[in-house]
């Protein structure tokens, strides 16, 4: 038996692993009890984002039925949901984000798009899947950095 009282200063990290693991009955029970559906931490995933990653479409439509934000960016990486299922190959989560308001064209902190990501780590069904449908412009930073802001630089 776990007892679970009103958010604190570490329990919102159980909805994000809830989420993410796919647990259903404790992500509403910890939602009736007033946790951040939006939740993240300094640089972690969101709820939505943990979801997104292991692909729980059932999940995914449940957290945007109770107002997680689609378009929700990572406070260390600047990625997005859409951005995380797509580096995980996940083609049926990256159907249900934009059938539920993803914005395909959103960049990360360096700069990529989830087509981007897609190419990247060799997902070809995903990329073929959004550059057939959309027209995004990718501005990966191949400069040295200058940004404190962003979390990774490319270099030449």
């Amino acid at each position: 038996m776990v007892r679970i009282a009103g958010p604190g200063s570490h329990g919102s990290d159980f909805l994000v692993q809830a989420a993410a693991q796919d647990k259903p009955r404790f992500v509403s029970l910890l939602l009736s009890k007033g946790y951040d559906i939006n939740y993240q931490d300094q640089g972690g995933p969101s709820p939505l984002s943990g979801t997104s990653v292991g692909g729980h479409e059932k999940m995914i439509r449940f957290l945007i039925s109770r107002g997680a934000e689609v378009n929700r960016k990572n406070n260390g990486t600047g990625g997005t949901p859409l951005m995380a299922a797509a580096e995980m190959g996940r083609l049926g989560t990256v159907k249900v984000l934009l059938e539920n308001g993803a914005d395909p064209c959103l960049t990360d902190k360096v700069g990529h798009t989830a087509e981007g990501l897609t190419k990247e780590y060799h997902h070809s069904d995903i990329a073929e899947y959004l550059s057939s449908r959309f027209h995004c412009q990718q501005n990966v930073i191949t400069a040295p950095c200058v940004d404190s802001d962003v979390s990774a630089c490319v270099h030449p």
